[in-house]
């Protein structure tokens, strides 16, 4: 079974998730979840609130210059990423952003071979 490790902020008896999440699938940012712990080490169980956020992945090709145009558009949309490897990266859009447009731009990014890019959770 593979893993993933994610940042989270305890609150009572739950966890906000406090980073994009790479790999998992079902969760987003600032997501409140019930954790499972098993033998000191503590697992994702269910999501008890969405944000409303959604995860994306996007995976470049190298050519930075594009990348920074189209990226400079989804940052207008509010959205935020973090970078797991030189071609990866975990892309945040808020609650407040317009999924539709946001998701235009990443097929756009796509068809112009900028990025490929997948779901990883949608929360609008």
């Amino acid at each position: 079974q593979e893993t993933e490790s994610i940042w989270v902020l305890k609150k009572g008896d739950y966890f906000i998730v406090r980073n994009i999440p790479f790999f998992a699938k079902g969760i987003a940012l600032d997501d409140l979840i019930m954790i499972d712990k098993q033998e000191n080490k503590m697992f994702y169980k269910k999501t008890i609130c969405f944000s409303g956020n959604s995860t994306y992945r996007i995976f470049t090709n190298n050519d930075i210059d594009s990348f920074d145009f189209f990226w400079k558009i989804l940052e207008d949309f509010g959205c935020t990423f973090e970078k797991a490897t030189e071609n990866l990266y975990a892309v945040n859009v808020p609650s407040t952003s317009d999924i539709f447009k946001v998701y235009e731009v990443f097929e756009l990014g796509e068809k112009r071979n900028i990025w490929e890019f997948e779901e990883g959770f949608c929360g609008h």
